[in-house]
């Protein structure tokens, strides 16, 4: 009877863990994947009620301030909704991760973080598949992806990053391919896809991560990082796609300086000129979709270009919620994104690096992406936010 309760109880915990799966999976190769994920969370959440019962609920929303951070973002965001429009697809992912985070048993999520690898390899593998049907069997360029690039590669950033710190640690030859495997394949993607803030996010974090080394005085990785990173630069230096890209940017930047905005760059200017002007209508709370007319506004004074006008975002996530939520919905996000920069602090060590990519990544890509406004990099960000915070043994390098 006692090993039938526990064949039974594994079974049901392995489908409890389905929207962790998920999460490495599903959102990596359809648009409305993150959707159907909040099915998978509905089902995992009931099957989680009857076998671990409710004794445990309160505890974790009393101890977890993700999960206030979560309430107080559906909150706002039905106040939003209904007031002057908020993305219903934001609040329902907030609502549901957060019942998720709440009814899950936090032991249960603390065990997925020995499985982190072998999940970032399937995320790998799914991006190389979406890859492949996206651009050779569908023959979609970068701009008509299913799922936008810009928002893809933040995806393919962390586990770039999260490949280089697992090949850095000590483990078995199955532990280092594994880990060639994830940088490659997302290194192809990044490079191959030529976005900007993705690349600078990542030059960033090796800069600091070596210097990180450095201070360690760990001589043997700091040779083996240089390396990667010398390699790394070489390979993507000779890339005709990153030669195009970069002589996209210095023609942009001549055209700017020669008075021309109507570049991809330019663009980004004119919209984050019109928010110097739009942010006063409504500073503490933002002015929503109203944001669109008054925008045309400006461009029919001349203030910015019809084209930038019909953006529907400011290609800054910190503009872009200043606008459309005030600085309220910009508090609200902020305490999102520093969540796991405090798990860090509480325990700053080597083995909890991944949480500070994350942060850096994400924070980084914000300058010139929306990532946040993305309903596959929230749930993204949350669910590896959630297993660091729920784990922070240590391991060694």
């Amino acid at each position: 009877m006692n090993r039938y309760n526990f064949s039974r109880n594994k079974i049901a915990d392995t489908l409890i863990t389905l929207p962790i799966i998920f999460a490495f999976t599903g959102i990596f190769l359809y648009e409305n994947s993150a959707k159907n994920i909040l099915a998978v969370i509905s089902i995992s959440c009931i099957i989680s009620l009857c076998v671990h019962g409710c004794s445990h609920i309160k505890n974790q929303i009393k101890e977890n301030k993700i999960i206030w951070a979560l309430c107080a973002m559906v909150l706002y965001g039905i106040y939003q909704n209904q007031t002057h429009g908020y993305s219903n697809g934001l609040i329902k992912t907030y609502f549901f991760i957060g019942m998720y985070f709440s009814i899950v048993p936090k032991a249960i999520l603390t065990k997925q973080r020995t499985h982190l690898l072998t999940y970032s390899l399937l995320a790998s593998l799914c991006s190389l598949f979406f890859y492949y049907q996206q651009e050779v069997t569908l023959g979609n360029n970068r701009g008509s992806w299913d799922i936008g690039v810009l928002h893809y590669t933040v995806l393919s950033a962390w586990l770039m990053c999260f490949g280089f710190y697992k090949l850095a640690c000590k483990g078995s030859i199955i532990t280092k391919t594994k880990s060639l495997i994830i940088i490659f394949a997302n290194g192809l993607i990044i490079t191959t896809m030529q976005v900007r803030g993705s690349a600078i996010a990542l030059i960033i974090i090796a800069l600091l991560f070596l210097t990180y080394l450095i201070c360690k005085k760990n001589i043997q990785l700091q040779i083996i990082v240089s390396l990667m990173l010398l390699v790394t630069y070489f390979a993507v230096y000779q890339s005709s796609d990153v030669q195009q890209r970069l002589t996209q940017t210095q023609n942009e930047i001549t055209s700017i300086l020669n008075g021309n905005l109507n570049t991809s760059i330019g663009y980004r200017l004119q919209m984050w000129k019109s928010a110097y002007y739009i942010i006063p209508e409504s500073p503490l709370f933002g002015v929503g979709n109203q944001h669109k007319e008054i925008k045309k506004s400006l461009a029919n004074q001349g203030i910015i270009s019809m084209t930038a006008a019909n953006f529907s975002h400011y290609h800054n996530e910190y503009i872009n919620t200043l606008v459309k939520s005030g600085a309220v919905g910009l508090l609200l996000l902020l305490s999102l994104l520093f969540y796991p920069l405090s798990v860090f602090r509480k325990k700053v060590h080597h083995d909890n690096l991944p949480l500070l990519f994350l942060f850096l990544i994400y924070g980084i890509t914000a300058l010139t992406n929306v990532p946040f406004s993305n309903l596959q990099l929230n749930i993204f960000f949350l669910t590896i936010s959630w297993i660091y915070s729920s784990n922070l043994e240590q391991e060694k390098i």
